[in-house]
């Protein structure tokens, strides 16, 4: 299912978040469900992960560009025949105003990513610190009103070995 997702030639650093990455981290196979896949790229390679995108066959979902632009949405939706819906992040705080106050470096998140085996398939995703400090942040960002988010901080937090990554 993967593959069907994202083009083999992707030449900008990548890596999925959340949905299918964190099944693996649950006890069972698919206990986890989901209905999109996040991606995250850095914000220097959006444009280009668009139109790679696009040229295997996606489609941007969002029309209203001026909100986007206004809002300077951390995110862009893409579709496909015969796929569920993609996420295409270039940061992690949806609204602008909010990523002052929670700062997250993309970068050095795809730098200490790791590879998990999704479905047969290798996929880089965050580390386990930043794992669990993204799934805390979104889900109160959220206003933490689904038990599913709680679960999956709990399963992130186990993963965690070293706690002084979290606290750094």
């Amino acid at each position: 299912a993967g593959r069907r997702y994202f083009p083999a030639t992707l030449h900008v650093p990548w890596l999925a978040f959340k949905g299918p990455v964190l099944d693996v981290a649950y006890p069972r196979e698919r206990l986890r469900s989901y209905r999109d896949v996040d991606v995250l790229v850095p914000a220097y390679g959006l444009r280009d992960a668009v139109e790679l995108l696009e040229g295997a066959g996606w489609a941007l979902a969002d029309r209203n560009w001026r909100l986007i632009l206004d809002t300077m949405a951390g995110e862009v939706h893409l579709q496909r025949e015969g796929c569920g819906p993609l996420d295409l992040h270039w940061t992690l705080v949806f609204d602008e105003h909010l990523r002052e106050t929670f700062r997250f470096d993309v970068d050095a998140m795809i730098t200490r990513s790791r590879t998990v085996d999704v479905g047969g398939m290798e996929v880089r995703t965050f580390d386990p610190a930043d794992t669990l400090l993204h799934l805390s942040v979104h889900a109160s960002l959220e206003g933490g009103g689904r038990l599913v988010w709680l679960k999956d901080i709990d399963v992130a937090a186990r993963q965690v070995e070293r706690w002084d990554d979290v606290v750094e």
